[in-house]
């Protein structure tokens, strides 16, 4: 399988946060990416976790038809940690993790063709959703 993303990195600002995905080059079958979240503003910015930094991201995948083809949550497959704390970000810091790309997508529906994909995260306080990323899977 290979894999070919058309922009190496899509982005969309939301007031102070921005939430970007991009595609990591690997050389294993699995489809790798990152996903960053970056304080645009001026003041520090405190996300609240119970689980994982993780646990409010979503990843929803389309085939080329605009079919959804992601189920579940991606942040579901983080265990409760032993206690609750906070992402904090300064004015102009990041907070970047690897993600997998089609962790949502059912293995059935993987098939050969082009998928975009798109960060969804929810907090309490924000809602923000990158640009698509476009992957071709041969």
């Amino acid at each position: 399988m290979m894999i070919a993303a058309s922009e190496p990195i899509r982005t969309m600002a939301l007031g102070r946060l921005r939430c970007l995905l991009r595609q990591r080059v690997t050389s294993g079958r699995a489809v790798q990416g990152e996903f960053e979240l970056e304080n645009l503003s001026s003041a520090t910015i405190e996300i609240p976790v119970d689980i994982h930094p993780l646990q409010y991201l979503n990843l929803r995948v389309r085939n080329s038809a605009g079919e959804t083809v992601s189920q579940g949550w991606y942040g579901d497959q983080f265990s409760p940690g032993s206690s609750p704390s906070t992402v904090r970000l300064l004015p102009g810091e990041r907070f970047t993790q690897e993600v997998s790309l089609l962790a949502t997508v059912p293995a059935a529906f993987r098939k050969p063709g082009d998928y975009t994909v798109e960060a969804c995260y929810d907090t309490p306080e924000f809602h923000m959703v990158s640009e698509p990323l476009t992957l071709t899977i041969t």
